[in-house]
């Protein structure tokens, strides 16, 4: 947790909204690779919310707004409770069992990272150079889309192979890119933000397309 904290604090001193980003990344930074399991193993999910208000609003080198400080706590426990998830679907892939992969929790989890940030913005609580936190959240929202549907796709064709489910079912175009296509709306609500009037002081244009990894 100190990691991430110290860049955060790093990025609110020099207003760096890309070095803001990179505390809210599912991937962790080369020159510290095992960031998220330590942020992971830092609390529990009984006590996350006690830790961050001490690295956050009561932190004397921030010195927060109550109000931002506390957007910024409900973020930071949503991407506590996302790393757990992530971090237990990548260890079942990598071990293997990839049944026991619950990319679609990963996903739901990743939305709701998505959604508190919107309403941060949407409150005018967090400042246009924190911007690229919204980027992060949206590529990253669209990996994890298509994850949990390659994922569930698997998982309908092993039960085709086991008689699990009718075959007519397992190949509905309804059901192959439902995930990713929820993605795409939570995107356009991030653009829809972008784009009003608040945001116009921002930085550099961002974009999501073509953005794989």
């Amino acid at each position: 947790m100190d990691s991430i904290f110290a860049d955060f604090g790093s990025a609110y001193e020099t207003l760096n909204g890309y070095l803001l980003a990179t505390t809210l990344s599912p991937v962790p930074p080369q020159n510290d690779p095992a960031r998220l399991y330590n942020f992971a193993r830092s609390s529990t999910q009984h006590s996350i919310a006690t830790d961050l208000r001490y690295k956050l609003q009561y932190n004397p080198d921030l010195q927060l707004h109550k109000k931002e400080a506390n957007a910024w706590l409900e973020v930071f426990s949503v991407f506590y409770k996302f790393v757990s998830s992530l971090l237990t679907a990548e260890e079942a892939s990598n071990a293997g069992n990839t049944r026991d992969a619950d990319w679609a929790g990963v996903y739901a989890n990743w939305k709701d990272l998505v959604n508190s940030l919107y309403k941060g913005y949407q409150a005018s609580i967090f400042g246009a150079w924190t911007i690229p936190c919204l980027y992060t959240a949206g590529k990253y929202l669209r990996i994890f889309a298509i994850k949990a549907d390659q994922s569930s796709a698997s998982q309908r064709d092993s039960g085709m192979a086991f008689g699990g489910i009718e075959e007519e079912d397992a190949s509905s175009s309804d059901s192959k890119n439902a995930t990713l296509e929820d993605a795409a709306r939570q995107i356009n609500r991030i653009f829809a933000l972008c784009i009003s009037d608040r945001y116009v002081l921002m930085p550099t244009p961002l974009t999501f397309q073509g953005t794989t990894g």
